[in-house]
């Protein structure tokens, strides 16, 4: 009882300082050439000091940029940790379920549409602020994961990690109907083939991957999952087999956290993989250092805040 009234006390406090994330979020109707026809939005802490750190958040079908930030915590954390999030977002006509086309080869390649946009983005953020190149990441939800993962997979080199909730592999379809059908019955290819599919032309670095997935996930099947560790454990040049469980959850029964090392024993690939968890960003609302985000659709309250996670995988927030 006094949990469940202590946990309304802290989603109203949660939606008193959403309306103040509001007022700090930004749209920018001019950042550069805009071929995918994406709205900008973004998030400057007041007291950003030095060179900042970039996340590029994005949301989900059926979301649009505050609903991002108001679920997953990322303004907050910016604020206390000191970097920059920029938002996409998607119009409906573009697509009318707002999801980002990630299936559409035309905004997952080349120089034009949805991708062309975001990178307009980042340059504009980079304009007008002190940037750390070495510190730019991406992070998605369901459509808004996969279209990350085409970030990460056309420019592999400029980014230091992603992070991808509920998505799917790089070129795993490349038009609607290919889309809805990959999304429960993903295409197993081999690490080989699939790593393929990645611009690693130029390479000389490869991100990061972080993988969140839940076991009973209905709407984007977590075999997807499995096929991102084939994809980016090829272009890692890393087996398939994870080298630890860590345990630093082991009291928390809906997590496993699996890592994949390289040689020199750097992670290359971490997968939450929530147990009994449906298509679901974890959050944990409150106003702690390990609390944050905000219930609502696709977003639910297990007293687990994978936004904080993530932000430490990234490098944003020192380990404890």
């Amino acid at each position: 009882m006094y949990r469940g009234l202590l946990k309304a006390v802290i989603l109203l406090l949660g939606l008193v300082s959403f309306a103040f994330s509001l007022r700090a979020m930004e749209e920018v109707s001019d950042f550069g050439d805009n071929s995918g026809n994406l709205r900008m939005h973004i998030h400057i802490p007041k007291n950003l000091e030095g060179i900042s750190p970039v996340v590029v958040a994005l949301h989900g079908c059926s979301q649009d940029a505050n609903q991002l930030a108001e679920q997953s915590g990322w303004n907050e954390l910016a604020d206390r940790h000191n970097f920059i999030v920029v938002y996409p977002e998607q119009r409906r006509v573009n697509n009318v379920s707002n999801c980002f086309n990630w299936f559409n080869l035309r905004d997952i390649e080349g120089e034009n549409g949805e991708l062309a946009s975001i990178r307009n983005m980042i340059a504009y953020v980079a304009m007008y602020n002190q940037v750390d190149f070495g510190s730019i990441y991406t992070y998605g939800l369901s459509a808004g994961a996969a279209m990350a993962n085409s970030l990460l997979a056309n420019d592999p080199s400029f980014f230091a990690a992603g992070a991808i909730f509920a998505g799917g592999p790089h070129k795993s379809a490349i038009n609607a109907m290919q889309g809805m059908r990959v999304m429960m019955n993903p295409k197993d290819l081999s690490p080989e083939e699939w790593g393929s599919l990645i611009n690693a032309e130029n390479a000389d670095s490869f991100p990061r991957i972080i993988i969140v997935h839940g076991t009973k996930d209905n709407v984007v099947d977590i075999q997807n999952a499995e096929e991102l560790i084939d994809q980016w454990s090829f272009m890692h040049g890393i087996d398939t087999t994870p080298d630890s469980i860590d345990d630093v959850f082991a009291g928390n029964e809906y997590i496993s956290r699996y890592v994949f090392h390289t040689e020199e024993t750097n992670e290359a690939i971490i997968y939450y993989q929530l147990h009994g968890v449906g298509h679901k960003l974890l959050v944990n609302p409150g106003n702690g250092d390990k609390e944050g985000g905000q219930t609502g659709m696709f977003a639910v309250d297990l007293d687990f805040f994978s936004t904080y996670y993530v932000a430490i995988d990234f490098g944003l927030i020192p380990q404890d």
